[in-house]
């Protein structure tokens, strides 16, 4: 439930921007496995360049292409 309500689009926008909610969906992926965090990383994907800060644009790109094991 939690997942579903971070990956609706204008939530996610909106908590990437923010300092203290960007550390948390930075958390949740890290976190996450299976379809979870693919579902999460789908989202990202998909507003990334939806952001206007090329720094916070740049990091993610970084994040989501990095694998956890």
């Amino acid at each position: 439930m939690y997942i579903n309500e971070v990956c609706n689009e204008n939530n996610i926008i909106e908590i990437i921007k923010n300092k203290y909610g960007n550390y948390v969906i930075q958390k949740a992926v890290k976190l996450s496995s299976g379809i979870f965090r693919e579902k999460i990383i789908g989202k990202i994907s998909k507003v990334i360049n939806k952001l206007e800060d090329k720094r916070i644009i740049n990091k993610w790109k970084a994040i989501i292409s990095f694998k956890y094991y």
